[in-house]
């Protein structure tokens, strides 16, 4: 369906809240890719070179205030996209206090660049912070930065990599994926209603609600289906393909 929508003439724009690295694979799977919006619109970037052309990151003060907050949680604090610029997000600063999920650790520790105390230092300005776990453990951690961090960050709390892992992470308050996409089509001369997204989770809300058509899968989270203009199948139905061949 994507190759057919690219042919047809259309622009097929990533938009996750994923890095480079983690999309690489997936994108590998069809062609016409101009620009990636990466870290829940965090990044801008040409897929074709890895140039960053937008970043907004998290303030500094944030780091410090989220990992006291993640370790006494008992979660490792993750920080994203330090030196996107110049490696494409691939490093991830981690809390060594604390290990990371041994799935995390298998697939990612490659990236992984150990700091003694994030809450002491280095002076970090992530363009994301994450911890994975339990649902309930990380829902409690997202309550917890929403309260601490609400000034500067933009908290949520969505499924993670693998079964029963769940992610709370947060992004610079005046990031977000809908931001990135309103430049995205601005870069290319694309009207607003000429735009079609598709999303499941609370997350996506701020794009479905911006785009033309927002279509959200039919297993999506309930309020992404309640700002959704089109909900289109489940992900076990291909419900992303039967929106691209319906619109």
């Amino acid at each position: 369906a994507l190759e057919d929508a690219y042919e047809a003439g259309c622009v097929i724009v990533i938009c996750t809240g994923r890095n480079r690295h983690m999309v690489e694979p997936v994108a590998a799977q069809w062609r016409g890719h101009g620009y990636a919006i990466l870290a829940n619109g965090g990044v801008i970037a040409e897929w074709g070179t890895g140039t960053v052309l937008d970043k907004v990151t998290l303030p500094g003060s944030t780091v410090p205030v989220a990992s006291r907050l993640a370790h006494a949680a008992g979660f490792p604090l993750l920080c994203f996209g330090v030196h996107v610029d110049e490696d494409g997000g691939r490093q991830v600063y981690i809390d060594r206090r604390r290990p990371p999920l041994p799935e995390y650790a298998e697939r990612h520790g490659h990236r992984l660049i150990y700091c003694d105390n994030l809450e002491n230092g280095p002076d970090l300005a992530p363009v994301s912070i994450g911890v994975y776990g339990s649902h309930d453990a990380t829902k409690l951690l997202a309550d917890q930065w929403r309260d601490a961090l609400s000034a500067d960050a933009a908290v949520f709390h969505v499924p993670g990599n693998g079964a029963g892992i769940w992610c709370a992470f947060a992004n610079a308050r005046e990031s977000g994926k809908a931001a990135s996409a309103a430049k995205v089509a601005r870069m290319l001369g694309i009207p607003r209603e000429q735009c079609l997204a598709i999303g499941d989770h609370v997350n996506d809300i701020d794009l479905l609600t911006w785009a033309g058509l927002g279509v959200c899968m039919g297993d999506g989270h309930p309020e992404a289906l309640a700002c959704a203009g089109f909900v289109t199948g489940t992900f076990a139905e291909d419900g992303v393909a039967q929106a691209l061949e319906r619109f």
